[in-house]
């Protein structure tokens, strides 16, 4: 259950939820030395990072390898004192959907209002206008949920997105309980645009 596949899409950027970003910290681009830090930080401890260091080399050659200039331009990641402590970038996958990908803050880090400053910088150098922006994400990543849902987000509700199931109803008690009534009732929801849907099928995309 708490790995289930569940997606979320903004159609209009809600620029209201955006935040500035501390003094302390700043934004940047991975540069290219730094891939290896980048495919590891996504996990909170060693042993998963050990775990899935194959799985990450090979999502990378999969999907990034061929369009390498291309990663390095749209991937940020957010200092403190130049060491990453975050990431996340936008990305028009192989279906040519824009993504909203691999959005993380480590966990020492996290709940102290910077992922709401990455996502606002990401967001606003996000250079289509109106979006919309796709995301794969999980029942469990309770901060993330509300915080997508903060900048436009909403629950896509249709069965699969490209080939993966849509297990969004099977997850909405554990979603609920985590997130509390009144927040979880608070999320939209919608479906996919004709058009995009029509990509990810056809691709058959798995590359966000």
């Amino acid at each position: 259950m708490e790995d289930n596949h569940i997606f979320m899409l903004c159609k209009q950027i809600n620029s209201q939820a955006f935040s500035g970003l501390d003094s302390k910290y700043t934004i940047r681009k991975l540069n290219r030395d730094e891939l290896d830090i980048w495919k590891t930080i996504h996990f909170d401890n060693e042993s998963d990072k050990k775990a899935y260091k194959s799985f990450m080399d090979e999502y990378y050659q999969k999907h990034y390898a061929d369009r390498e200039k291309e990663f390095f331009k749209r991937c940020f990641v957010l200092c403190e004192n130049d060491t990453i402590i975050g990431t996340c970038f936008t990305w028009k996958n192989k279906a040519g959907v824009w993504t909203l990908q691999w959005f993380k803050v480590k966990h020492e880090h996290a709940f102290n209002g910077l992922g709401r400053q990455l996502l606002s910088y990401v967001l606003q150098e996000f250079d289509i206008d109106p979006p919309p922006i796709l995301l794969h994400t999980h029942p469990v990543s309770y901060a993330a949920l509300k915080l997508y849902s903060d900048f436009g987000f909403a629950f896509v509700t249709d069965s699969k997105v490209g080939n993966r199931e849509n297990q969004l109803e099977e997850s909405k008690g554990i979603i609920r309980r985590g997130l509390g009534k009144r927040v979880y009732n608070s999320i939209s929801t919608t479906c996919l645009p004709k058009d995009m849907k029509t990509k990810l099928r056809i691709y058959q995309s798995e590359d966000f």
